[in-house]
């Protein structure tokens, strides 16, 4: 493929996030054209870190998640205070119930 587009994309350093969907990811054709798409970026310079939807829905799991990320990339994570977490917490169940309806996931 000519181009493609990362999910999150960082330049410095050059990182991209990808966001694997089952839908998209599930079958044998979205399996390869994931890994040559991984390869490519890959092979241009970029670390490339995946997540899921269960990662991503599961609160316990995304925090573990943004702690790894955070680690590789260099990127200091916001001090974890009561209010931080309460906020996330409220903000993180908003957007996966709304993504939940829209999904009926």
């Amino acid at each position: 493929m000519g181009s493609c587009v990362g999910d999150m994309v960082w330049e410095r350093p050059r990182a991209i996030i990808e966001v694997n969907g089952f839908e998209y990811h599930a079958d044998r054709n979205g399996f390869f054209i994931q890994s040559g798409r991984t390869a490519a970026l890959q092979s241009m310079g970029y670390v490339v870190l995946d997540v899921n939807y269960r990662q991503i829905a599961d609160l316990d799991q995304f925090e573990t998640m943004l702690s790894v990320f955070s680690d590789m990339l260099g990127f200091p994570l916001h001090a974890r205070t009561k209010t931080f977490l309460a906020r996330r917490e409220e903000l993180h169940r908003l957007l996966m119930s709304g993504f939940r309806s829209r999904t009926g996931a």
